[in-house]
């Protein structure tokens, strides 16, 4: 008798049960033990619910204001079905791309994070999560670029427009790195000069437009009597001139993807892991996805070169990332689909072997 041993990939049925595990999970966290969500993850949701129900108002134009008459269109009860079984069924569209047991183990850091704090109430990332849905399923049905460039274009502007400002310059980010990715070395070259200019000459008040908002939820924090975020932080240098833009960008940028420059504790290494995970799978998306689910991954960048600007701390930086996931997962599956190939030229693996 051969002694037992696991095979090198997991079957469908294996990797089905696995799904199948984590989407009950979230399920019941969702319905029957949301008492256990720390209360953290959930106050954006508490104030939404409020407007929806008149308890609370807020003056002025508002994404709050926008995102709680979008969901006061369904009853609360209708709206948190609708919830669950939308970010259900987007973990499914995730976790059907794992095809070996490294991804299985690499999905979970991933996947939890994602969940507990994009995924447990209606929010506005649940906007975002319903709009990187569309655009990465019209990305699966498209054979050209076009009809997905039409649909970011037009979500991102109405999303700019009506509920969050910078997704219009996450749209100029996305169009400039698109540019350059068509540039040959020296016209790439040129723009990125010409880009470092314009920066150079902008208004005083451009730079405070977007880097100001970090001190401003920085100082308004630490000036209530109320604990300020842990991993909060302020600029380095006042947002007033380009050398000084550049250097807060740099220190931003250094201190939310090398969080243990700040503190070392168990969430600065979730965050860590989940930034060289993502990395990793940015650069596949770029590197080795084909068609129209590359300009996906350029998106996601453009979200991580904007976010960097004005992000004030560790937590509101890994919820708005995470919340464009979906965007990643073409990169997952060319991730999986070559090391299944290499594991069956190595053991000689059937080829349906690993697939769902």
């Amino acid at each position: 008798m051969k002694p037992f041993a696991l095979p090198s990939v997991p079957d469908s049925f294996t990797i089905r049960a696995f799904a199948f595990f984590w989407i009950c999970a979230y399920a019941l966290l969702y319905f029957v033990f949301p008492e256990v969500i720390p209360e953290k993850y959930l106050r954006d949701a508490e104030f939404i619910q409020s407007l929806v129900d008149g308890t609370s108002s807020i003056e002025g134009d508002s994404s709050f204001a926008a995102v709680s008459a979008i969901f006061s269109l369904l009853p609360k009860d209708a709206t948190d079905v609708f919830v669950e079984l939308l970010n259900s069924y987007v973990l499914w569209c995730i976790l059907k791309q794992i095809a070996s047991y490294r991804g299985m183990v690499l999905v979970i850091p991933v996947m939890i994070p994602l969940a507990l704090l994009n995924m447990m109430a209606p929010t506005k990332d649940t906007l975002v999560i319903t709009m990187s849905l569309l655009i990465y399923l019209i990305s699966c049905r498209s054979a050209t670029s076009f009809p997905v460039l039409l649909t970011i274009f037009g979500a991102y502007t109405a999303f700019g427009i009506f509920l969050r400002t910078y997704y219009l310059l996450i749209l100029a980010a996305f169009a400039g790195f698109l540019l350059l990715d068509r540039l040959k070395s020296v016209m790439r070259l040129v723009s990125l000069l010409l880009f470092f200019l314009v920066i150079f000459i902008l208004p005083e008040y451009v730079y405070q437009l977007l880097e100001g908002p970090r001190d401003a939820v920085y100082f308004d924090l630490s000036s209530e009597f109320r604990p300020a975020v842990r991993t909060m932080f302020p600029n380095l240098f006042a947002p007033d001139s380009a050398i000084h833009f550049l250097g807060n960008y740099l220190y931003s940028f250094c201190l939310l993807n090398f969080p243990f420059v700040m503190d070392v504790t168990p969430n600065e290494i979730v965050l860590f892991v989940n930034v060289i995970i993502y990395a990793w799978l940015v650069t596949a998306g770029i590197r080795l996805v084909q068609g129209p689910h590359r300009l996906l991954a350029f998106l996601f960048l453009a979200h991580i070169a904007v976010l960097n600007l004005f992000e004030p701390d560790f937590g509101s930086y890994m919820r708005h990332f995470s919340s464009a996931f979906l965007y990643l997962i073409p990169a997952l599956r060319v991730r999986e689909q070559r090391y299944v190939e290499n594991l069956r030229r190595i053991t000689g693996l059937a080829p349906n072997i690993g697939a769902v």
